[in-house]
């Protein structure tokens, strides 16, 4: 679960940058189109990678735009963006979130039409034949592919600046390794190593929206009254998030909302004097919610955030203590990180 900070200070933004944007978006679908001139004979060019993924060779999608031409940051202002907690993964998350509505349909769970027809729906029609394979795995390769072709294009733009010769430069090959990282780790609902975007915390909102209703299924124990106020604190964050002017405002009340609920359900779980297996799924979610969700802010180093979570991971860990044995058996794993932050 991924979140991407759109501010650090509110002189200095960390954005998608527009040329690629402008680029990617406007030429995606003649790139991706056979006989497009303006693309090489390479060997990862987008015929060649759509042919090996129709004889079931997926993964090859995922180097799909390899030989896309779009410009990148200079040295210098990737430099400069790395030098911001997890800059790099916020700037990838900004770039995604501008170019997914020209890649995937509405409903992000594949490809759109348009995409779909470029590189021939007999192809897709193709790939899905393979066994699991789906819409999302072939969309999710596209999204891959966008990292690694990003760190390509660094590389390509970079690597013979002779003023700053990063060829030789460590922190260069740092930035390549991160997005070869990212390219590994992307999802459908997943864009990593971005933990603080209203993006990372609309799923945060839907993960505890989903826990509440299993709360009724399992009989953890939440009142009507318990039930209204939290899903009425997680709508109006969801509301804030999808209207709100105010940068970083919005996420603010989304974490604030995300843990006031966490401590309801914690609450509720710590009154049952044990767990049947339904409750024991429901608690390692919820766990799993936690650890994962707040454990996230700490990697971030967002100051304001530290208390939060260090009072949330304690009080998770405790609801471990309480039920060792279950929550063991279940593969419930403990926090990585269970220290207060330095």
């Amino acid at each position: 679960m991924v979140w991407c900070l759109r501010w650090f200070h509110s002189e200095e933004q960390i954005t998608a940058y527009q040329p690629f944007v402008e680029y990617f978006t406007k030429n995606l679908i003649k790139f991706l189109t056979p006989g497009n001139a303006d693309v090489t004979n390479g060997e990862n060019q987008p015929r060649a990678m759509v042919k090996q993924a129709v004889g079931g060779y997926i993964g090859k999608l995922s180097r799909i735009f390899d030989s896309y031409p779009y410009p990148v940051p200079s040295y210098r202002e990737l430099m400069k963006m790395n030098e911001k907690p997890n800059g790099l993964g916020i700037h990838m998350q900004e770039n995604l979130e501008a170019v997914l509505p020209y890649l995937l349909n509405k409903e992000r769970n594949g490809l759109n039409q348009d995409v779909i027809n470029a590189i021939g729906q007999e192809n897709y029609d193709a790939m899905l034949s393979h066994e699991q394979v789906d819409s999302g795995i072939i969309a999710t390769q596209f999204l891959s592919a966008i990292y690694a072709s990003y760190s390509q294009r660094i590389w390509d733009a970079n690597a013979m600046n002779d003023q700053n010769n990063p060829s030789q430069d460590t922190p260069l090959l740092e930035l390549m390794t991160i997005l070869g990282k990212m390219a590994t780790q992307v999802t459908l609902t997943n864009f990593p190593d971005s933990p603080g975007s209203s993006h990372y915390w609309r799923q945060a909102i839907d993960e505890f929206l989903d826990l509440l209703d299993r709360a009724k299924e399992v009989k953890i124990g939440i009142s009507e009254a318990d039930y209204n106020f939290i899903n009425g604190e997680l709508q109006d964050a969801k509301t804030n998030i999808m209207d709100s002017d105010e940068p970083g405002a919005d996420i603010v009340f989304a974490q604030q909302a995300c843990a006031v609920v966490a401590k309801k359900f914690i609450t509720a779980v710590n009154a049952l004097p044990e767990l049947t297996p339904p409750q024991v799924s429901f608690v390692t979610k919820l766990l799993r919610c936690i650890f994962g969700f707040f454990g996230k802010i700490n990697e971030s180093r967002e100051e304001k955030s530290y208390e939060t979570w260090i009072k949330l991971n304690k009080l998770a860990e405790d609801i471990q203590a309480k039920f060792p044995e279950q929550l063991s058996e279940n593969g419930e794993v403990a926090p990585s990180q269970s220290a207060a932050p330095a």
